[in-house]
């Protein structure tokens, strides 16, 4: 399948956000009334915070999360499930402590993709992870 620079761009920027969250991170959430998960018992007023990385790391929305793969997302048809694999609905927060610069950090991020991609040569690897050696004192 032969896909536009734009469309490969989107994925693998999807794929980024994926592993931008190596911990747990974000804003605590106040719990409003008492409530139960998982048989257990939260009461009104506890901070609780979001696991971020194992909503993004999920094995019944990714195959194979820990993998750095664009392509996950060129397959999906089903308009609901390409919805819930979007990790941009986890990433930048939820509820009222959504983070207010979601667009700016969309558009900064798209900026910096395109100009790499413009700029500098990015070549494929062949089988595993490439060494970068930088030449130029200027991009150190």
């Amino acid at each position: 399948m032969e896909l536009s620079c734009s469309s490969w761009c989107v994925s693998s920027l999807l794929t980024s956000l994926v592993y931008a969250y190596e911990y747990i991170t974000g804003l605590p959430h106040s719990v409003s009334e008492d409530d139960v998960y998982r048989n257990k018992r939260i009461p009104k007023g506890s901070l609780v915070f979001a696991n971020i990385w194992a909503m993004t790391r999920n094995r019944d929305l990714f195959s194979n999360p820990e993998t750095f793969d664009p392509e996950r997302y060129f397959t999906i048809t089903d308009p609901t499930q390409k919805r819930a694999m979007d990790p941009r609905k986890w990433v930048f927060g939820f509820g009222r402590r959504i983070c207010p610069g979601i667009h700016l950090a969309e558009a900064s991020i798209w900026s910096l993709t395109a100009c790499i991609l413009a700029t500098l040569d990015v070549p494929p690897t062949k089988g595993g992870v490439q060494e970068f050696v930088y030449d130029n004192p200027i991009f150190r």
